[in-house]
């Protein structure tokens, strides 16, 4: 049996703001691994998963232009990299092994 609810949402202020900030910070995140990512494959020919990026962005909320990314909590960040570990993990095991240069069958 399928079931679903319609549901309204009404923020104060405040829950506004926050959510602004979130997804602001969210969407900040999702463009910054995507560049990265674009970057270091066209630059360097070097392949980055979700693990990479997570250590990125920790590398990154240390520096002083970006101290506004330690305003919002960790789990609204990591929340993003997952759609970029899955298809990485989904690439690394749809990649066939090669054993004396042929591929599996």
């Amino acid at each position: 049996m399928e079931c679903s609810y319609r549901l309204r949402f009404y923020p104060a202020a405040i829950q506004l703001l926050l959510l602004a900030q979130f997804f602001g910070a969210a969407r900040w995140v999702w463009n910054a691994c995507l560049f990265w990512r674009f970057f270091l494959y066209q630059e360097i020919d070097e392949r980055v998963i979700g693990v990479d990026f997570s250590l990125r962005i920790d590398l990154t909320e240390k520096l002083e232009r970006y101290s506004w990314l330690t305003k919002v909590p960790a789990t609204v960040l990591s929340q993003v990299l997952p759609i970029w570990i899955k298809p990485s993990l989904i690439l690394l095991q749809n990649i066939p092994s090669t054993k004396n240069g042929n591929p599996r069958k």
